[in-house]
């Protein structure tokens, strides 16, 4: 049977039971053409949720982002972390556990004393650096008087171990 009223849709999906074919309000193909639309909805809907899902998913395996410490303040006037980023007055530090110091960055003008230290960057090492630069290795070209607080260095050097890999 065909709506009354003008509309596209016809009559031969299921009637519900409170439906009226007299073509009131709540006529019979009305409340399928709803039934059709609450069904497109609930699709829609579950795919979105499956890509939230996915998302949420794929934002917990990538490494996760903490807030620098406020030592870091200092050094990213000079440094970057991401391996996108370009070198500053200072080289990129991405990567930079267990390399050689003053070979980390091919293109980076270190200073000799710095390439010539035989220092491989690890918590110690880095820890010795931070302390004081210019007693650590003489002669290089960091103009950074270090971080005197031990705590500080060691909350930037685990911030940095997890921003660097």
């Amino acid at each position: 049977m065909q709506c009354s009223r003008p509309c596209f849709i016809t009559d031969e999906a299921l009637p519900l039971p409170a439906a009226r074919r007299d073509g009131g309000l709540f006529h019979t193909s009305h409340w399928n053409e709803v039934l059709r639309n609450m069904k497109k909805t609930a699709v829609a809907l579950a795919a979105l949720a499956a890509l939230a899902v996915s998302s949420a998913a794929q934002a917990q395996s990538a490494r996760p982002q903490s807030a620098p410490p406020r030592a870091w303040l200092q050094c990213r006037a000079c440094h970057t972390t991401k391996a996108s980023e370009p070198d500053k007055v200072g080289p990129n530090l991405n990567k930079v556990f267990g390399s050689k110091a003053g070979a980390h960055r091919p293109n980076f003008n270190y200073s000799p004393a710095l390439k010539n230290s035989g220092i491989i960057w690890n918590d110690r090492t880095l820890d010795a650096w931070l302390t004081n630069p210019a007693r650590t290795v003489p002669g290089n070209r960091m103009a950074f008087a270090g971080i005197p607080d031990a705590a500080q260095r060691r909350a930037l050097i685990a911030w940095l171990r997890n921003e660097t890999r």
